[in-house]
């Protein structure tokens, strides 16, 4: 077991698409009851619910420091193409082609960011 949480192990498995397969029988190779498994996996879909639920900048701001990771690695191994890609969904995610070159706006905007940024 990767995880020594079986809930987080359950999560992990879907979030990397692997099949239902798997997880059962990752399920079996552990001590786990079969009432057990039944609520590890309802648990581990209910922490789908709960990332849902958050609020959508929180689901935003996730998405595209995950996107920066990736561009990262992308940039580390060469693939500037997938970097390239990385970037304009990033922009896309951040809103950036939402707003044209109103620069009254982005001038209030990175004065709030800086207000925030010096409030923490």
């Amino acid at each position: 077991m990767k995880n020594a949480d079986p809930i987080q192990e359950v999560v992990t498995y879907l979030i990397e698409g692997r099949s239902t397969a798997t997880v059962l029988e990752f399920l079996r190779e552990n001590p786990i009851t079969a009432d057990d498994a039944g609520l590890i996996v309802e648990q581990a879909l209910a922490a789908f619910s709960k990332a849902a639920g958050m609020p959508r900048a929180v689901r935003r701001g996730w998405c595209i420091e995950a996107l920066r990771g990736l561009y990262k690695k992308l940039i580390t191994s060469g693939d500037y193409a997938g970097a390239i890609r990385a970037v304009k969904e990033i922009a896309t995610l951040a809103g950036l082609y939402e707003h044209g070159d109103d620069t009254n706006q982005t001038k209030g905007e990175i004065n709030d960011y800086i207000d925030n940024v010096l409030a923490l």
